[in-house]
């Protein structure tokens, strides 16, 4: 994660675009404002939550589906294995 790696999960939120190429111009836009993100796949960024307000401007534009960082470490045990096997099928 460029420039996320100190930053706790509760301070992230993880932004979806509906494809490729609503995806490519928000990360155009992360990119020309020097916004640190993490594009872990599946036409999604992470991003600061104090950065988010710049992508949910352009909603219009950039129609965004938003999620909340779950830490691993205060996820129950039981969840992050059902969210594992999830993953894995």
């Amino acid at each position: 994660m460029f420039g996320l790696r100190s930053a706790d999960a509760s301070e992230l939120v993880a932004l979806s675009f509906r494809d490729e190429a609503t995806f490519a111009i928000a990360a155009r836009i992360a990119a020309a404002r020097k916004i640190p993100v993490d594009a872990p796949g599946r036409n999604t960024l992470i991003v600061r939550q104090s950065d988010e307000g710049i992508f949910l401007e352009s909603a219009d534009l950039l129609p965004i589906t938003k999620s909340p960082m779950l830490n691993p470490e205060k996820i129950p045990s039981k969840m992050l294995a059902r969210l594992r096997q999830a993953l894995l099928r």
